[in-house]
């Protein structure tokens, strides 16, 4: 149940009053109307947290130059704008924080493409029309509209669980005859426009085989463009963990 007492928004948890941060904040889960109005005496019926409450989990925000990923009460600075967008985020859903909604997050280290979406994430799967969304790291589908109406505030990231369906292959060959080790070769230039980060191996073997392990290796090719790109990521990554403002 929410509250609204002398301008601030209060929602009733256990027997406790928890103050939002701001009214953004409140507005990112709950509508106004949603809100019951009180008198400064409401107050005093309920034990008054000092904890504040902040934006629903999955909301993107910006301050002082990084972009986050609000989730759990914490923040996640994104990388760098490729990573952003490669992750399927909408730059139009980035919501200005100020130094106080920021601060009651615990702030984590950057996040890149090799990390899975925060809880709170919600995908739109835009061929089926169906929702997901991210709970302990992992994604489920909303079945339920009761389900689906506390996430109306939030805008999907759109996928395609069809289109991410991409299937790269090559042949093995001999790597060494008397161990019987194997390997093949797939360009990474082939996975570039990959939607996501998550990759399942698979081995088709003519004969009965025994596999006893699998291993599995991305390399970036040494180039100009990919030196000065890994030094970007680095100054971005000590920039961001450490609070270093850029001159």
């Amino acid at each position: 149940t929410a509250f609204f007492v002398d301008d601030i928004y209060y929602q009733l948890k256990n027997g406790e009053l928890f103050p939002f941060v701001s009214e953004k904040a409140f507005l990112s889960s709950f509508d106004p109307s949603q809100a019951i109005t009180k008198s400064s005496d409401f107050l005093s019926l309920y034990p008054v947290s000092e904890d504040l409450l902040g934006y629903a989990d999955g909301t993107l925000g910006s301050f002082d130059g990084s972009v986050y990923i609000l989730s759990n009460m914490k923040s996640y600075p994104i990388i760098n704008p490729e990573t952003f967008v490669s992750m399927g985020y909408d730059w139009n859903t980035v919501i200005p924080l100020d130094s106080e909604e920021i601060s009651i997050y615990e702030k984590q280290k950057t996040f890149t493409r090799s990390q899975m979406h925060p809880d709170g994430t919600l995908f739109l799967d835009e061929k089926s029309g169906k929702y997901y969304v991210v709970s302990s790291m992992t994604k489920h589908p909303i079945e339920s509209d009761a389900v689906a109406k506390t996430y109306r505030k939030q805008k999907p990231v759109l996928a395609s669980l069809e289109d991410s369906e991409k299937v790269f292959s090559c042949n093995l060959k001999d790597e060494d005859l008397t161990l019987n080790i194997y390997s093949c070769t797939i360009p990474v230039v082939e996975m570039e426009l990959f939607p996501g980060n998550a990759y399942e191996i698979s081995t088709i073997f003519g004969d009965d085989a025994n596999l006893q392990t699998m291993n599995m290796t991305f390399r970036t090719s040494f180039t100009w463009k990919n030196f000065m790109l890994s030094l970007s990521n680095i100054k971005n990554r000590i920039l961001t963990n450490y609070n270093i403002t850029p001159e």
